[in-house]
């Protein structure tokens, strides 16, 4: 499954589980994550990749900067494990 299928699968997931979704784009920061995520307990990042693919150097090291500030950080390749990471935060 390509990466933007198993997106766009989590993100409707995540709105049918009241979990905001917010695109990550940014012009500025290279290697950011695709997508934060906002439950009521808490906010988490994940960055998706087709099955069995590995994040750039620049990704690996930004989400590293981000777990550094305690930030929740996630690469996911498949749609189940994306389901169980909303479900544990909501």
């Amino acid at each position: 499954m390509l990466e933007k299928e198993i997106e766009t699968k989590i993100v409707k997931y995540a709105k049918s589980q009241n979990v905001l979704s917010f695109k990550m784009n940014s012009v500025t920061s290279k290697g950011l994550p695709d997508r934060m995520f906002i439950s009521k307990t808490s906010i988490f990042f994940i960055e998706f990749k087709r099955l069995g693919a590995k994040p750039t150097k620049l990704q690996s090291y930004m989400m590293s900067e981000l777990k550094d500030y305690n930030c929740k950080v996630y690469v996911i390749d498949d749609v189940e494990q994306g389901k169980r990471i909303i479900d544990e935060y909501n």
